[in-house]
């Protein structure tokens, strides 16, 4: 009688650890793919491959949880109406669109030298939150007594890097890990707070 739960929880592991195919699964584990089917159809396997495959999908998220979208993309923001743009150029800004709007993660602005001065994070649109950033009049030194306010974001932006993360529950301690890591180095607001 086939196990459901099984068959289920796998289903779970898929989407919770991302997406592997059956063939990919039957490869890692040294099984055949009509295993691997037989299991999604609820069939048990036996304590070694479901150990295997645990340890698979663990890897797989740890391996998958971070992907560069641009890194040191250019950017010459510019105010458009009540707003900020990412530049005049709407070709330039139809591809940042195209490539941020459905991602989450974190993102980081650098000024003209390369050096990172905002770092952000969404779990809805990378595009979305980054352009209404470009607005936002940061303070400096978060963990000094003095803070030293600076002008709208984009009049400091010149580059851009975006990171999809995978795991929505994992972006606000990455980006609090890398505010940290900064330390006084940029100008967010925050040292955020670990979940």
């Amino acid at each position: 009688m086939p196990n459901h739960i099984f068959s289920a929880l796998l289903e779970a592991l898929r989407e919770e650890y991302g997406t592997l195919t059956r063939a990919e699964i039957a490869s890692e584990l040294g099984v055949s793919i009509g295993t691997v089917h037989n299991w999604s159809r609820g069939a048990e396997p036996n304590k070694t491959n479901l150990r295997k495959l645990i340890d698979l999908f663990k890897n797989h998220q740890a391996s998958t949880l971070i992907k560069p979208i641009l890194e040191f993309h250019p950017v010459k923001p510019e105010v458009s109406g009540k707003s900020w743009c990412f530049s005049s150029d709407a070709r330039a800004v139809a591809l940042l669109k195209a490539k941020l709007e459905r991602k989450k993660g974190v993102y980081v602005f650098y000024d003209t030298s390369g050096k990172a001065i905002y770092l952000g994070k969404t779990e809805a649109s990378l595009y979305g939150e980054a352009k209404q950033r470009l607005s936002a009049v940061p303070n400096k030194a978060i963990y000094l007594p003095i803070k030293a306010k600076v002008g709208a974001m984009g009049h400091r932006a010149s580059f851009i890097s975006a990171y999809e993360v995978s795991i929505p529950a994992a972006i606000k301690n990455l980006e609090t890990f890398m505010l940290r890591a900064f330390a006084n180095d940029l100008y967010n607001k925050n040292g955020g707070h670990f979940q």
